[in-house]
């Protein structure tokens, strides 16, 4: 598969953007050298995958248009990826990409002058709808996931361990008011109001112990849904789709495709989509 292939994989430029966030967040937590040093290799070699789609769309036989369009892609999502020289310490590593990000940009600028108003326009659309397809990807992915964690959350709130032991402490009362009432029961000295009483408080205090138990099970069995999708998912990152795309998954479902589709004719008889 080609390289330009490769980054227009719709996952990839959430995996770049991650690892350079990523990489900010262990030099900030001081972790060690050595796992600092194998995520920037792993930089590198997305740097260098930037690099060879530039060279795979120069070199390759297709039309200005569609050259044009790869190349403005390029460009975007490196931009995006926060792949800059900034994250390597190491001149030589800064000097790398810095190189590479003015190659596509100066690249990228050159093709795109080449075209007419009209095709530049055509070309601009398209590198929007690809920019766009990760996103559309993780949203519909993980539209469902995300709801069961916000029908979740509200529920998981709370002291559990507070509640569970009030609970326990109410049914210990309501069975020693059960016995109280048995114990009286049938003797003529206490009076009927009193073994009402008794009754009364002795159901009472039971049933609101049991419903406290058992809405304390529900709220830990929340809680313990809620860090397990957040483990699964990135829940800000959908949240800020969802309220972009206004919680309407059958919209997205539809630019995803019309995307998918206008991209696929775009780069129709284009090498560089062809492994």
């Amino acid at each position: 598969m080609s390289a330009f292939n490769t980054l227009l994989n719709l996952a990839s430029l959430g995996t770049h953007i991650s690892m350079a966030t990523k990489l900010e967040e262990m030099r900030r937590h001081g972790e060690t050298a050595a796992v600092i040093n194998a995520m920037l290799n792993e930089i590198r070699s997305q740097i260098f995958s930037y690099n060879e789609a530039a060279k795979n769309i120069l070199e390759a036989t297709v039309s200005p248009k569609e050259a044009a369009g790869a190349m403005l892609l390029l460009e975007m999502r490196l931009k995006a990826s926060g792949l800059t020289p900034v994250l390597f310490p190491d001149l030589k590593d800064k000097e790398y990409v810095s190189n590479t990000t003015r190659f596509i940009q100066s690249k990228a600028a050159a093709l795109k002058a080449e075209l007419s108003a009209e095709e530049q326009q055509e070309a601009q659309s398209i590198v929007t709808q690809a920019f766009q397809l990760p996103d559309y990807n993780y949203y519909l992915d993980h539209y469902y996931r995300l709801k069961e964690y916000e029908e979740a959350l509200p529920a998981s709130t709370g002291a559990s361990g507070c509640i569970r032991t009030i609970g326990f402490m109410l049914v210990a009362i309501g069975l020693y008011f059960f016995l109280m009432f048995f114990i009286v029961f049938g003797n003529s000295s206490v009076t009927n109001s009193l073994i009402a009483t008794l009754l009364i408080i002795g159901v009472s205090a039971v049933a609101g112990g049991i419903f406290m138990v058992s809405n304390n099970k529900k709220k830990t069995g929340a809680k313990e849904l809620v860090e397990k999708i957040k483990g699964e998912i990135d829940v800000e990152r959908l949240k800020e789709l969802d309220q972009r795309f206004y919680n309407n998954i059958e919209n997205v479902t539809k630019l995803r495709k019309k995307a998918q589709n206008d991209i696929k004719q775009f780069f129709s008889n284009s090498k560089l989509l062809k492994n």
